[in-house]
């Protein structure tokens, strides 16, 4: 049963590893610089005033988009948390495992030694 929830936590910790890589890739890299390169139509007439329809058209891509960095932070702390969670996990099995086995070895060679003396 501890061999398999320390499989599982190795395993649940290398996926978070690798989303945690993902992301930071995807946040932190140049991967959301978006440039626009949209250009409106110019309507061959203009309007009374002289302006085209791209003249009357408001400024939609008038800055480089960057992705949502605030909500990235957060995304990633969740994952750092869960990453040490796992950590946590593997580490208290492993000793939880190991107190247990001693406590056991102890227990056995008392019951040994008090049967082999009753004998």
């Amino acid at each position: 049963e501890n061999e398999k929830t320390v499989s599982e936590a190795g395993a649940g910790k290398e996926a978070v590893e690798y989303a945690l890589q993902v992301l930071k890739t995807y946040y932190e890299g140049p991967a959301l610089l978006q440039r626009s390169s949209y250009e409106p139509w110019v309507a061959t007439n203009s309007s009374r005033a002289g302006n085209t329809v791209g003249d009357l058209a408001p400024e939609i891509f008038d800055a480089e988009y960057k992705g949502a960095q605030d909500a990235s932070k957060g995304i990633i702390g969740l994952l750092e948390v869960i990453l040490s969670d796992f950590d946590r996990t593997g580490t208290t099995v492993d000793a939880e495992e190991t107190a247990a086995v001693g406590k056991f070895n102890t227990f056995k060679d008392e019951n040994e030694g008090d049967t082999s003396s009753k004998e």
